[in-house]
């Protein structure tokens, strides 16, 4: 994605992220991860809806497994009001 390949990081994410929901389940840290970096894809192709969605999604599981002040938790909820502050939300 940093090298501007937002096709080919896209397809990547999106892989990734069906394979840790398959191998470890929705509520492992690192699916949750995965779906962090597809989130992050899409607000790059200029997806803001389904990166909204999926950030919200992300700081749900989140707060709800690693809890509110883990690092990963607010991260989440920096990269959602990322995406808000792109749609002007």
């Amino acid at each position: 994605r940093s090298a501007g390949d937002y096709p080919t990081s896209h397809a990547l994410a999106r892989h990734t992220y069906h394979r840790q929901q398959h191998t470890l389940g929705e509520q492992h840290p690192s699916t949750i991860t995965a779906a962090a970096h597809l989130a992050a894809t899409l607000r790059a192709l200029g997806d803001y809806a389904g990166a909204r969605t999926l950030h919200e999604d992300v700081l749900t599981r989140s707060r709800r497994i690693l809890g509110e002040d883990h690092p990963d938790t607010i991260s989440a909820a920096a990269n959602l009001a990322t995406t808000l502050r792109a749609i002007g939300d």
